[in-house]
């Protein structure tokens, strides 16, 4: 099972949480009252005492793990994919559709833009700016605009079924500039306040 988990990456650190909270729980409770000799200075845990602590087991064992994971479900961050580096030219506009791992879009989507310069005429990647606006569900947001090797961040609303980037190249004029773009460390931060 611990292979398993570990093949999961972060999907199955928390699910290995969620598994490992009810038998702490009941390991816990088992050896604060497991059977005993009674001794003269020792009195005998009652049947009733014994029901109660396997209920609060139980129930925690059973609550606290569902909890957890509709936390993990509801709050945590989520990776999301691009696909390929691809090229952008100040003729030629770029439309990237990312796609979630899991769950639904709803937070901050943050990526870190790579530019690279395909030709090499002139400085192209430094003076370049990318300015991008966010699709979300047919609707178009505020532009947002991205530099090499800067952070950027997107606020997604709650509820949107698609989410795509339209991406213009902002370079001085007559350079011929045309960079290949990377789109790194690309997280969907969802925050529970």
């Amino acid at each position: 099972m611990t292979i398993v988990l570990l093949a999961l990456g972060e999907w199955g650190a928390n699910l290995a949480q969620v598994i490992a909270l009810p038998f702490a729980i009941y390991g816990t409770a088992s050896a604060i009252f497991a059977r005993r000799e009674p001794a003269a200075h020792h009195a005998p845990v009652g049947q009733r005492k014994k029901v109660v602590v396997g209920a609060v087991t139980l129930l925690v064992g059973a609550v606290l793990p569902g909890l957890g994971w509709l936390w993990y479900d509801r709050y945590t961050d989520v990776n999301v994919h691009v696909g390929e580096a691809f090229q952008l030219s100040e003729q030629a506009p770029a439309t990237v559709e990312p796609r979630l791992s899991r769950s639904g879009w709803r937070g901050e989507l943050t990526f870190t833009p790579t530019l690279t310069a395909v030709g090499s005429l002139g400085d192209c990647v430094l003076p370049a700016r990318l300015m991008i606006t966010p699709v979300v569900d047919g609707q178009h947001l505020a532009v947002k605009e991205a530099r090499h090797g800067t952070e950027a961040a997107i606020a997604i609303p709650e509820g949107a079924d698609t989410v795509k980037l339209q991406i213009t190249l902002v370079v001085p004029p007559n350079q011929g500039c045309i960079l290949t773009v990377t789109l790194a460390r690309i997280v969907l931060h969802r925050m529970p306040w």
